[in-house]
């Protein structure tokens, strides 16, 4: 199951440094440019279809200008998740993964 809850992460995180880069008026590639890695990892990072090491996490928030801590809070927090959870069917991953319902 830890395969799972990583994939998750992956995804609230990425979902963060896009809305980040966004409000900051960031291209992708003006983002990807500054935090020495190519737009294409960037692109994939944001999806959630790339994985990525806290080295190349901590490149991107030095590149947003914002503290790691505060990136990772960011994906957390939430008015983050309820934006990437538009539409969703009503259930949550929770922080075990269960997909119960939300009260």
């Amino acid at each position: 199951m830890a395969h799972a809850h990583g994939k998750v992460a992956v995804k609230v995180i990425g979902g963060a440094i896009r809305q980040v880069r966004e409000q900051q008026g960031l291209t992708l590639e003006q983002l990807a440019a500054n935090a020495d890695i190519s737009y294409q990892y960037l692109s994939g990072i944001e999806t959630g279809k790339e994985n990525f090491s806290i080295r190349i996490l901590e490149k991107i928030s030095k590149a947003l200008n914002l503290p790691m801590v505060s990136l990772i809070s960011a994906a957390y927090s939430e008015p983050a998740r309820g934006a990437n959870d538009a539409g969703s069917s009503g259930t949550t991953a929770g922080p075990h993964g269960d997909g119960a319902p939300r009260r």
